[in-house]
Order: structure tokens, then sequence, then C-alpha cells
């Protein structure tokens, strides 16, 4: 009777669980996909491998996160970038390097690392916000549907009430937008 009940646990968390992984692997960008595995290569490129240290990048790390705590940011950006060209390739080194190129304003790479971080990260809760930095950048330059995809796929692996908000105005947004308005008038001639 124990196994039973056990069994229809698992069936019913799995259940509830699947329809929650579909909606969050959803998402995908060919263009950030490419975008990433080039920025990706040019780290990589920047060090030859004969060169790399990869004993350091626990170092880099840590030097990074101090450098983020203290709003060093770009001193972060340049520890993150080295220590994946030492070899790091994980999600939360890439999420770190987003993180610190948007606070430092270098949004060309931050959408490349942000989806680096989402499709290395193995923490629901890092995919997710690795998804919440690109849904920000594309609400930021108001392309509402792809930001509107982004949040929605972010959400499916953690709950955010801020984001949810914000999911909600972009819904009424793409739902009523005025694309185009043609204006005709007539002229009174006397």
């Amino acid at each position: 009777m124990l196994r039973v009940l056990s069994c229809v646990l698992v069936l019913i968390t799995g259940a509830w669980a699947a329809p929650v992984a579909a909606v969050a692997a959803d998402y995908d960008s060919k263009e950030l996909a490419d975008a990433g595995k080039d920025y990706h290569q040019d780290l990589l490129d920047r060090v030859p491998v004969n060169k790399r240290q990869p004993n350091l990048i626990p170092r880099l790390r840590k030097d990074a996160d101090d450098e983020l705590k203290a709003k060093r940011y770009d001193k972060a950006v340049e520890d993150l970038e080295k220590a994946i060209s030492f070899g790091a390739d994980d999600g939360l080194v890439w999420l770190r390097l987003a993180q610190a190129q948007l606070a430092n304003d270098d949004e060309d790479h931050a959408m490349a690392s942000a989806y680096n971080a989402y499709r290395k990260a193995t923490d629901p809760a890092q995919r997710a916000e690795a998804l919440f930095v690109i849904g920000r950048d594309y609400d930021k330059h108001d392309k509402y549907k792809e930001a509107l995809a982004v949040f929605q796929a972010g959400l499916g692996f953690a709950p955010s009430a801020g984001i949810a908000t914000r999911v909600d105005q972009l819904k009424a947004l793409v739902a009523f937008r005025v694309t185009k308005v043609d204006v005709e008038a007539e002229a009174d001639q006397a």
C-alpha cells in the first residue's frame, strides 16, 4: 500500500513539474545562441591553450565576486572574462559576467553572456535569472513581445513577483499596440 501511494505521489509530482519544464524549456533564440557561441570563442581565443591557467579560475571567481560587491563592475568583467578564457564555462560564471556587463553598460555582450548562462546553468534559479536579464534588456529597448516570451519562460523556472507583475503589464501592451495610423483630411475649398 505504501508503495502504491509513493508511485501515485511521484506521478502527481511529475505531472505537475512536466508542464513547468516544458514552458521553461521553450525559449530559444538562434541569434542569441550564435552571439553567445561567438563571444565564448572570442574569449577562448584571447589566451592560447598552452598559456591557460585553470588553477587561477577559483581566485578569479572570488575576485570577481568581491569586485561586484564593491561595484567595480569593469574589474569584475575583466576577472570573469579571464576565468572563461582559462576554461571556466558554467552557468554561474556566465550569469555573473552578464550581470557585471549590464551594470557596466556593456549591453553588446550582456545578452550573449546571459544566453550562455541560460544554456549552461543547471540550477533553475540561475536559468530564470539569466532569462530575466535577457527579458529586461528586450523590455528596455521596447521589444515587448520578445520580453514577454523570455519573462514567461523564466517564470517557468522560478517565481518572481516583480517579473510576474511586468508580464501582466506586457500582456496588456502587446494585446493593444498601434503600429500605424493613416490620417486623411479634406481641405475646405472656398
